[in-house]
């Protein structure tokens, strides 16, 4: 799989999850874990990929999205603290 479609992917999988968790709210944590891990795979892949990926949405007057490395330790960041507040947090009778 190309990064360009593993950035696709990532993009839309949170709303996907969200989605489902609306409907079947027993696998939440379930659900909030393993996007927490697509996340901390998907940085791992970003600071291990050298050139910055450009991406245009939506044509040429839509957005353009550029993917490097330094955004991959923000993404990687983002999954570790995620991941650390689920499993936290994972015992309690909320959520």
């Amino acid at each position: 799989m190309s990064l360009e479609t593993a950035t696709l992917i990532w993009i839309a999988l949170p709303f996907l999850i969200g989605f489902s968790i609306y409907l079947l709210p027993q696998f939440a944590r379930i659900s909030g874990l393993g996007m927490a891990l697509v996340s901390l795979g998907y940085g791992l892949a970003l600071v291990g990929y050298g050139p910055v990926l450009t991406l245009q949405l939506l044509d040429s007057f839509g957005v353009t999205l550029q993917v490097d490395a330094l955004g991959g330790y923000f993404v990687l960041t983002n999954a570790v603290v995620t991941a650390a507040v689920l499993l936290y947090c994972w015992s309690s009778q909320k959520g």
